[in-house]
């Protein structure tokens, strides 16, 4: 007699369970690795984009499908509250830190 439940007959007979996970993961591992190569290409290209942008004094640029805003290296305060800036200058210069941000750029797409 055959005990195959609606989810076997879903994913096959019970004896290749194991061998349909192994599948379904690796396909996933195989996402998940195409995912971070992707990342990492957007990322070397960004960085390429950034330098070029800098060089040219580009700010913002517009192509057909996409728009990108040129944001220059910033350094802000981590700690900046009046507060404590008026009734504890002391502890707010102790705890006050520069902080660089690196110059970045924002890809809206169209």
């Amino acid at each position: 007699m055959n005990h195959m439940n609606q989810s076997d007959h879903l994913l096959g007979s019970s004896e290749s369970e194991d061998d349909t996970i192994r599948v379904l993961i690796d396909e996933i591992v195989k996402i998940k690795t195409l995912i971070e190569e992707l990342q990492n290409s957007e990322k070397a290209l960004k960085e390429e984009l950034i330098k070029y942008m800098e060089y040219y004094d580009i700010y913002d640029y517009q192509s057909d499908n996409a728009e990108v805003l040129y944001i220059k290296s910033s350094t802000y305060k981590r700690i900046d509250t009046n507060r404590l800036k008026t009734e504890q200058p002391e502890i707010y210069e102790s705890y006050t830190v520069d902080t660089k941000r690196d110059p970045y750029i924002r890809v809206k797409m169209l």
